[in-house]
C-alpha cells in the first residue's frame, strides 16, 4: 500500500519501481519497489489522482506491458500485480480538464466503486464509533447517548478519517465515558437532523436512522420507490422491506 500524496515524487518512483544502486544521492544499495513486492498479489495505491502526469505515465507504462524498470536501470522485468486506486478527487472531471491521462484513467477504472460521503451513511457512524474505539485499545470505553447523537449530527466534510481523529482525541480527554465535553466545540454543537431515536439500544437507534434515510430519499425522488433505492444503492425489494 502506498499513498501518493504523502510521498515526494522522485521517492514515490523509487517506492513504487525500486532503484539500483548510485541511481541518485543516497542511493547506496539496490532496493526492490512496491510493484516487485506485490508480484502476485495486490497493490493499494491511495490518493492515486495527486500523481503529476509524468508520473501516471509511467504508472501506465507498468499497467500496460506489466513491466517495471527500476529508477536508474536499463532494463525493465515482468511483475503480475492487480491494482487496487482509491482518491477523492473527480478523475472523470479531472480527465476533461487535462490534469489525469485519459488512458489511465480507463485502465484503473476497470471495476468502480463510489463510496458515498460519510454524512450520506450516517447509520454507519455508530459502527465506525465502535470501531475506532477497539482500533486505539478503549473498547470498553462507553459514549453517552447524547454525544452519539451528535457525533451522527454531524456532516464530517473530512470522512472517516476526521471521525476517527475525533474519537482519538475523545479517548484521550475520557475516562470511562465519552460525552460531549469530550468532543470538539463543532461537533458538540452539531444537533441539526438529528434522526429521533425509538429507544435506547443500537439496534433501535441504528433503525431510526435508517428510516430517517429512507424518507429523505423518498422526498428527494417525489416518493418513487425505484428512483430511492437507487438513491440508497439497494433494490427496490430492499427498499421496501
Amino acid at each position: 500500500s502506498e499513498n501518493c500524496a504523502a510521498v515526494p515524487e522522485p521517492l514515490l518512483e523509487s517506492a513504487l519501481f525500486g532503484h539500483v544502486r548510485g541511481a541518485f544521492t543516497g542511493a547506496t544499495t539496490t532496493r526492490a519497489g512496491l510493484f516487485d513486492a506485490a508480484d502476485g498479489g495486490t497493490l493499494f495505491l491511495d490518493e492515486v489522482g495527486e500523481m503529476s502526469l509524468a508520473m501516471q505515465a509511467k504508472l501506465l507504462r507498468v499497467l500496460q506491458d506489466g513491466e517495471v524498470r527500476p529508477v536508474g536501470s536499463e532494463r525493465s522485468h515482468k511483475v503480475h500485480v492487480r491494482v487496487v486506486a482509491a482518491t477523492h478527487r473527480d478523475l472523470a472531471a479531472m480527465v476533461q480538464r487535462g490534469t489525469f491521462r485519459e488512458d489511465l484513467y480507463y485502465r484503473l477504472a476497470v471495476v468502480e466503486v463510489a463510496l458515498p460521503p460519510l454524512r450520506e451513511r450516517r447509520g454507519d457512524i455508530p459502527l465506525l464509533v465502535g470501531h475506532f474505539l477497539e482500533k486505539h485499545g478503549e473498547p470498553r470505553l462507553r459514549v453517552s447517548r447524547a454525544a452519539l447523537d451528535r457525533l451522527v449530527a454531524f456532516p464530517w466534510p473530512g470522512n472517516v478519517r476526521q471521525l476517527e481523529n475525533e474519537i482519538r482525541r475523545a479517548v484521550v480527554l475520557a475516562d470511562e465515558k465519552i460525552d460531549v465535553e469530550h468532543l470538539s466545540d463543532e461537533v458538540a454543537r452539531s444537533l441539526a437532523g438529528v434522526p429521533k431515536a425509538g429507544g435506547d439500544g443500537l439496534r433501535a437507534r441504528l433503525d431510526a436512522y435508517e428510516t430517517d434515510l429512507v424518507r429523505d430519499a423518498l422526498r428527494k425522488t417525489g416518493g418513487n420507490q425505484t428512483k430511492a433505492a437507487a438513491l440508497l444503492g439497494v433494490s427496490r425489494f430492499g427498499l421496501q422491506k
